[in-house]
C-alpha cells in the first residue's frame, strides 16, 4: 500500500493500517524529542527505507504517569503541539497518540503486542530504547516483542541509551539540569536550546509571559534568551534577559527585559517562544556558552 503524502496524526490505533499498511515505528514517550529519541527515529527511518515501509512514531497523548501514578505528572519538556512538530520534522509519516488509560496500559504485554501493535496497527518492526517497558506492570520489553516474531511477525530493535560526553540522555536528566539552572547542559542533551511557549501579557515594561505550570522551567533566576513568535508566518526574533518566577500551583511567569523596540507592534497578547541560552552574567551564577 502506498502511504499518503502528508503527515498524519492518529488519536488511538484506528485507521493507521488502513492508510499506511504495514509499517516501522519508533515507540516511546518522546517528551522533549531529545538526542536519544532522535536516535530511535533515525534507526526507524533507516529500517523503513531498507524494508520499503512507511515509518511512524507511537507515543502517548498524556504521560503514562497520569494513569500509573494517580495523575502525578513530571513537568513536560514539550507541549503536545511541539512534540508533534518535532516528530514530523524528524521525518516520520505519522504519529499515533495512544490513550493513557486501562485500555492500553492495563493490557498484559503480550496482549498489547498481539492485539494493538500487530493485529490492529499492522506494525512489522518496533524500534525502542533499552529502558523501554510496556504492558501491565511494565512487564514487557524488546525481548518480549522479539519472542513473538515467529507467531506474529512483529519484530523489535533495541538501542542502547544515547549519551553526551559520558552522560546518559533522558528526559529526567534534562529536568534535573533545568532544576539547577543549567540551561546550557539541558540544551546539550536535547540537541537544541531549551524553549517554552507562553502568552505575552500587555506592553508594560518589564513584559510578562505566562507559562503553564505543567511545563518544566529553569530554576528561578535570570537568563539570556531569544524570543520569537509562535504564529505561522510571523518572522521576528529579539534578544532578552528573562527572570524566571515559579508560582506553585498557579501559572508560572517570566519577566522579560527587552531592548527598545525589541517587540514588533501587535506582539502583546499573542503566543511567543522563549529559547534559553544561558545564565545572565549579571545574575551572579556561572555562565555557559559565552
Amino acid at each position: 500500500m502506498r502511504a499518503p503524502g502528508r503527515f498524519r496524526v492518529f488519536r488511538g490505533d484506528e485507521g493507521v493500517a488502513e492508510l499506511f499498511g504495514a509499517s516501522v515505528v519508533a515507540f516511546g514517550k518522546f517528551d522533549g524529542v531529545h538526542r536519544g529519541h532522535r536516535a530511535l527515529l533515525d534507526r526507524a527511518l533507516a529500517s523503513g527505507r531498507r524494508l520499503g515501509l512507511p515509518v511512524g512514531a507511537v507515543t502517548f497523548e498524556r504521560h503514562p504517569h497520569a494513569y500509573l501514578r494517580g495523575g502525578r505528572l513530571p513537568p513536560a519538556l514539550t507541549g503536545l503541539g511541539d512534540r508533534l512538530r518535532l516528530l514530523r520534522d524528524a521525518g516520520v509519516a505519522f504519529v499515533v497518540l495512544l490513550p493513557t488509560d486501562a485500555t492500553v496500559l492495563g493490557l498484559a504485554a503480550e496482549d498489547f503486542a498481539r492485539q494493538v501493535l500487530r493485529a490492529r496497527m499492522r506494525i512489522r518492526l518496533v524500534v525502542v530504547g533499552e529502558n523501554f517497558r510496556f504492558g501491565r506492570g511494565g512487564a514487557g520489553d524488546a525481548g518480549t516483542l522479539r519472542r513473538l516474531v515467529s507467531t506474529t511477525g512483529l519484530d523489535a530493535v533495541e538501542l542502547a541509551m544515547a549519551s553526551v560526553d559520558g552522560e546518559v540522555v533522558s528526559a529526567t536528566r534534562i529536568r534535573e539540569h533545568l532544576a539547577h539552572g543549567d540551561v546550557g547542559r539541558a540544551g546539550d542533551l536535547l540537541g537544541r536550546p531549551y524553549d517554552v511557549v507562553g502568552r505575552l501579557s500587555g506592553a508594560a515594561r518589564p513584559c510578562v509571559i505566562r507559562i503553564s505550570p505543567m511545563r518544566a522551567l529553569p530554576a528561578p533566576g535570570r537568563y539570556r534568551a531569544s524570543i520569537g513568535p509562535v504564529r505561522p508566518g510571523d518572522r521576528w526574533t529579539t534578544a532578552a534577559v528573562v527572570a524566571v518566577h515559579l508560582c506553585g500551583e498557579g501559572q508560572h511567569h517570566l519577566e522579560v527585559e527587552l531592548p527598545e523596540n525589541g517587540l514588533p507592534d501587535g506582539a502583546a497578547g499573542h503566543g511567543v517562544r522563549v529559547m534559553f541560552e544561558g545564565k545572565d552574567r549579571g545574575s551572579g551564577g556561572a555562565s555557559r556558552g559565552g
